[in-house]
Order: C-alpha cells, then structure tokens, then sequence
C-alpha cells in the first residue's frame, strides 16, 4: 500500500475515532487518537526524508548527465568541423548552452 492511501485510511480511522470520543467513553478513544495522530506524524516525516533523497538523487544525475554532455560536446565539435555554439550567460551566471541545464542546482 503506498503512502498517499496509508494516510487516507489512518485519516479515516482518526475521523472515526474522534467521532465516537463525542458519543462515549473517552479515555480509551483518546488513546487511540493520540496513536493515530502520532501515526501520521512518522508517515509525513518519512514521506519528508524520502522526497529530500529524491531530490539529492536529481541533483546527481543532472551533475552526471551535464558532464556527459559537455564529454559528448567536445568530442563532436572537432569531428563536425565546427566552431562552438555560443554561450549566453543568464543572470544567475550560469551558461546556458545546448548541453547545459537551466534548472535550480
């Protein structure tokens, strides 16, 4: 089961839970919200650590692919005879180039 619909059931059964704490006992039922509010909390914190790798794994393959294509660039612009394309730098000082990403980074 994937985390968007954990998070959805977990929801669910707090909604449930809190429903019945209106109705009855309340002890027990407040346990079982405080469990399930905790529940949720590990899910986010998880889902948080999970997107923060995601987004170290792009930054690597865009590092990895822009050395790729700068390898690949300099190898065919001597065999097509060519001169170079032009390098425009944008205000961030970055040169975007046919090879070259624009993305944060």
């Amino acid at each position: 089961m994937n985390e968007e619909a954990q998070i959805l059931t977990l929801i669910t059964r707090l909604r449930a839970l809190e429903a019945s704490t209106h109705a009855g006992d309340g002890s027990s039922t407040m346990t079982d919200v405080a469990r399930v509010l905790a529940d949720i909390a590990d899910m986010r914190a998880e889902m948080r650590l999970d997107l923060a790798a995601l987004g170290d794994e792009l930054a690597s393959l865009r590092r990895h692919m822009d050395s790729c294509f700068a390898v690949i660039r300099s190898e065919l612009i001597p065999r097509l005879g060519a001169s170079p394309p032009e390098v425009i730098n944008e205000p961030s000082g970055r040169p975007t180039g046919p090879c070259t990403t624009n993305g944060p980074g």
